[in-house]
């Protein structure tokens, strides 16, 4: 008895404790237990921050073997050879770095297709992609087009480069056709975390590799006004062009931009977006030409007046690139590959190495890495 009114006693601070501690408990789980973007754990649990959840229209891991939404439980419909649509299996590949069991297995005579999309004034997709091997050939390859329901008319598309694995956009303007060119050169069978925005408003197109803004557009001509009727979202092959040979994963489609945590890719081997260490200057450009791009980039990465005392980057010195994470990244993007046969322009200016060189050795064109400094 006495044991039974002990415990009474003890369950009964411990009400009146949570009670006048709420606000102290819920600052501390804020404060504390709060995630700055998404985290795996195990299989495919998934914890996350409420406020990068929101307006997901669309949201497909391919883990089960049938194509669901995760998000809203609707269908996308698969097409291949032989018509298979969104009840029956699919071919799927090994997951990625943050899928759960499988992924969409692409051939270039195949596609998906993501119907009844309600075009927004800001539209973000977001995705992962795996080349499984080089074009086989030197055409041009679909990877994603955005097609109008009811003119199926292509307002926007996403091919791979005939010769290299660089993307490239093309967006429907007034004034006919506008294309975005990514710096990366995607390498065969590595996993690349890819999203695209579109601000009609600004007339804005953006392309973020592993998290990174490769390239932008702010200057599109003409108006790009998004009609805000259905629009079918289509991954693979297109009427006129044969599609990728690569693997897909969890397909996201957002009806905003994204903040730079959601664009980092979960336990990503990469740098953080928050914290930019590394940029690319330029392709092939003299040593001159890379040293003033770099004294030119503000906290932001982006270009300033042309001041060094305020500038956070410098052109990489050796330690820089094989001391940290550089190099790397620089590799994974593809920033070596020559711009132009037989010359420099695959290696990279290193500060500490070429600022001693003769003039003639110093107008070579080689590629140009701005890394932050060290304070």
């Amino acid at each position: 008895m006495e044991f039974t009114f002990k415990y009474t006693i003890l369950v009964f601070c411990v009400v009146i404790f949570t009670v006048l501690c709420q606000d102290d408990i819920q600052l501390l789980r804020d404060e504390c237990l709060s995630l700055e973007g998404d985290m795996m754990l195990g299989d495919s649990i998934s914890m996350a921050k409420e406020s990068l959840l929101h307006d997901v229209l669309y949201d497909f891991t391919f883990n089960d073997m049938f194509m669901i939404d995760s998000n809203r439980q609707r269908q996308a419909l698969y097409y291949s050879p032989d018509h298979l649509n969104g009840s029956e299996t699919f071919p799927h590949g090994p997951p990625s770095p943050t899928g759960g069991k499988f992924s969409l297995q692409l051939e270039s005579n195949s596609h998906i297709r993501i119907p009844s999309i309600q075009q927004q004034e800001t539209m973000t997709i977001k995705f992962w992609m795996f080349l499984t091997q080089p074009s086989p050939d030197d055409s041009w390859k679909s990877l994603l087009y955005m097609q109008e329901e009811s003119t199926r008319n292509s307002n926007l598309e996403v091919q791979l480069w005939p010769s290299e694995n660089r993307l490239q956009i093309r967006i429907l303007t007034s004034n006919g056709v506008e294309t975005l060119d990514t710096v990366a050169n995607l390498l065969p069978r590595k996993w690349y975390h890819i999203a695209i925005t579109t601000i009609s408003s600004k007339n804005e197109a953006l392309i973020y590799i592993n998290g990174y803004l490769d390239s932008s557009s702010r200057v599109l001509r003409g108006d790009h006004q998004t009609a805000r009727q259905n629009t079918s979202y289509y991954f693979g092959s297109h009427e006129t062009t044969r599609g990728v040979y690569a693997y897909i994963d969890h397909i996201q489609i957002f009806s905003r931009q994204l903040e730079n945590a959601e664009l980092l890719p979960a336990f990503s081997f990469m740098q953080s977006t928050k914290d930019l260490f590394i940029i690319h200057a330029c392709q092939s450009c003299t040593y001159d030409e890379t040293e003033l791009i770099c004294r030119s980039l503000g906290s932001n990465s982006l270009r300033i007046h042309d001041q060094e005392t305020i500038s956070e980057y410098a052109m990489c010195t050796l330690e820089d690139l094989y001391l940290s994470e550089g190099f790397n990244f620089a590799r994974i993007m593809g920033w070596f590959r020559p711009y132009i046969k037989d010359d420099d322009s695959g290696t990279v200016w290193i500060r500490d190495l070429d600022e001693l060189r003769d003039e003639q050795n110093r107008s070579r064109n080689k590629v140009g890495l701005c890394c932050r400094k060290v304070l």
